[in-house]
């Protein structure tokens, strides 16, 4: 009997841990593990990483610091300009760090070798491969459409927004450094997406699946088999959380700044922008959204799965069943759903469930109409 099929081809993830690497964000050959590289003669492709992984990271911070000390008078127009930028570039540094860290982790390799360890994986589905590599495409066109559009703003009509170009001092040209953390952005936030989504995926057949064996005959033998599966499906769900899930942690705060200062913008200060700069920020804002968006709906919707199966075994009939051994098995897989470790977390205080992310999105109109509010009465 031959191996079953793995969902998704080895070569997958890999191809995302090449494009990092050629970001120069490889910690996973790097002087942290210094000995492994000496025994792969790659001692100086190690020195190199660590060298560009340190620079590109104490550059975005340093990004994020300058602006923070930039000055501007609160809730007027240039204000609300700089808190826009201060979110990209704690999008673009965080993504950066995540990406360092998942490549000392060997987060690919583990990733790969979880899926090709599943009993029976999903079958892969091309209709909704095609849409999801659409919507990343242009996905990443429209963001990096928006930050090279305000970057390119910076050194022309938004000076006045308080970032002035000067090449006197290295945070002058932080156009261009915003533009390389878009890049970041970009990339993070598709790595992201894929690890949850096919996470989300395995986890949906697996209900499926579950729902089937038990509308039949709740067969001992076939329980316990899902009872394995779901104990596997689990274990990759936390990996994924606990690895790729850390971009959630601060860069979900940087989307949140942006995306409430847009609005904001576009609520307050319309009448000052011309259609281009409006069509910009509306631009900015909707990506932002997205951004956010992804960020806390995909981990919420793979733990919504999680606890669906809990559900499917709590409202079955495997209690009207004569054999006895089912029951334990039955209440081992519904706490197993529900502990605590399978609660996805973001920003280390939101117990993510779908309506927790949906109240978080909701709210966004609610900040940053009070912003613009705020703007109106004390920006004179």
């Amino acid at each position: 009997m031959g191996e079953p099929p793995v969902a998704r081809p080895a070569r997958f993830f890999a191809s995302f841990q090449l494009l990092v690497k050629v970001c120069g964000l490889d910690l996973g050959n790097s002087i942290l593990d210094w000995k492994s590289a000496k025994e792969r003669g790659t001692k100086c492709q190690a020195i190199f990483f660590s060298i560009t992984t340190a620079t590109i990271v104490v550059i975005l911070i340093m990004e994020v610091i300058s602006i923070i000390q930039q000055e501007s008078k609160t809730f007027t127009l240039p204000w609300f300009l700089l808190n826009v930028k201060l979110g990209l570039a704690i999008h673009g540094a965080a993504s950066a760090i995540y990406m360092a860290i998942i490549t000392c982790q060997g987060a690919f390799v583990q990733l790969e070798q979880r899926y090709a360890a599943l009993p029976t994986p999903a079958p892969p589905n091309t209709q909704k491969k095609a849409i999801g590599l659409a919507f990343m495409f242009i996905f990443t066109i429209c963001l990096m459409l928006v930050i090279v559009a305000l970057a390119a703003d910076d050194t022309s009509k938004w000076v006045k927004a308080g970032s002035p170009v000067s090449f006197d001092n290295l945070w002058g040209a932080d156009p261009f450094v915003r533009i390389i953390s878009g890049i970041f952005s970009t990339l993070s936030t598709i790595i992201f997406m894929l690890a949850f989504g096919a996470t989300a995926g395995q986890l949906r057949f697996f209900n499926k699946e579950l729902r089937g064996v038990l509308d039949e005959d709740c067969n001992y033998d076939r329980i316990v088999l899902m009872s394995e599966k779901q104990r596997e499906l689990l274990s990759l769900s936390r990996f994924v959380y606990r690895t790729f899930g850390r971009l959630a942690n601060v860069a979900a705060l940087g989307a949140f700044i942006a995306h409430v200062d847009a609005m904001a913008i576009n609520v307050g200060f319309r009448s000052f922008l011309t259609r281009g700069e409006i069509a910009e920020m509306i631009g900015l804002l909707i990506m932002t959204g997205v951004l956010l968006g992804i960020l806390l709906q995909t981990p919420a919707t793979v733990n919504e799965l999680i606890q669906e199966s809990a559900d499917h075994v709590l409202h079955s009939a495997i209690w009207l069943n004569k054999d006895a051994r089912l029951f334990p098995i039955a209440t081992n897989m519904i706490e197993r759903a529900r502990a605590p470790e399978h609660k996805m977390q973001c920003l280390r205080f939101l117990r993510l469930n779908t309506e927790t992310a949906h109240a978080v999105m909701f709210s966004l109109l609610f900040f940053g109409n009070i912003l613009a509010i705020l703007a109106a009465l004390f920006a004179k």
